[in-house]
């Protein structure tokens, strides 16, 4: 979990062949909404083991983007590690968040 000051992004693992996906949070007018969920973030039927996420906005960067560091296997000796960038859309109506 990290959060950019406006939102929070959840990243996870799901399926039998685990693939990392995101999905982001808001708090608005004190309700948790979600605000995009289940974004698939890396698509390779490979699988993939341990997962880290940072997002930008805490250091100065945009406030919708976001690394994610994925641990990539293909077979049981070939490791890579994976860094992708996940950019949240932007709340298009009147909510506090942007």
């Amino acid at each position: 979990i990290a959060s950019d000051g406006a939102r929070f992004v959840v990243a996870y693992m799901e399926g039998s062949t685990p693939k990392p996906i995101c999905a982001t949070f808001a708090i608005d007018n004190g309700v948790l909404e979600c605000h995009e969920g289940h974004v698939p973030i890396a698509t390779a039927n490979l699988d993939h083991d341990d997962m880290g996420i940072a997002a930008m906005g805490t250091s100065g960067g945009p406030t919708t983007r976001y690394f994610v560091v994925t641990d990539e296997r293909d077979g049981s000796n070939d490791y890579d590690v994976q860094g992708l960038f996940y950019d949240g859309r932007l709340q298009s109506d009147s909510s506090g968040y942007t």
